[in-house]
């Protein structure tokens, strides 16, 4: 069999790409938990299903809807970015979240979150929308630009979105 050198070339390039995305290296991203919050936001969105914000700016601080809180008033955007992970909404107090590790592959930035429910902090009869908000050093990351955050649990994937860290 004769083959063309175009299709040996072609076989070359698809081998290239895809060993180039397999060495990509895991980076952990080191980050500091700012805030952690078990019951509803104070005067924030009632937001029903596990889900995450990237901040990227001050100016995005509004649109999470609990004001300008006091452990972001000081943030400098141009060093760090922000994670909000949400939980989602419950019928009940003692539910939290918590981020425990950010690790960035090429162009993807996982985020691994725990939610749980705790006795100590039980209650009845309370609608809770526990968060956590925790600070990204950039200088950390291997890449930026354009990044899909994935947001995940015990390995299934919660909420997905592409941001942009300047």
């Amino acid at each position: 069999m004769i083959r063309k050198p175009w299709h040996t070339l072609l076989i070359l390039l698809l081998l290239s790409a895809l060993s180039a995305n397999c060495l990509q290296p895991e980076t952990e991203l080191p980050f500091e938990i700012l805030f952690e919050s078990k019951s509803t936001m104070s005067g924030g969105p009632p937001i029903p299903e596990p889900t995450f914000r990237v901040i990227t700016a001050d100016s995005q601080i509004e649109s999470l809807g609990f004001g300008h809180p006091s452990y972001l008033k000081d943030l400098d955007f141009e060093r760090h970015f922000v994670i909000v992970a949400f939980h989602g909404l419950r019928n009940t107090s003692g539910y939290y979240i918590q981020v425990t590790r950010i690790i960035q592959v090429g162009s993807v930035v996982t985020v691994t979150v725990v939610r749980g429910f705790s006795t100590e902090h039980a209650g009845r009869d309370k609608v809770v929308a526990p968060y956590c908000v925790v600070k990204v050093n950039k200088s950390s990351m291997p890449r930026r630009g354009e990044l899909e955050f994935v947001f995940v649990e015990g390995g299934q994937t919660l909420a997905r979105q592409t941001q942009v860290i300047p």
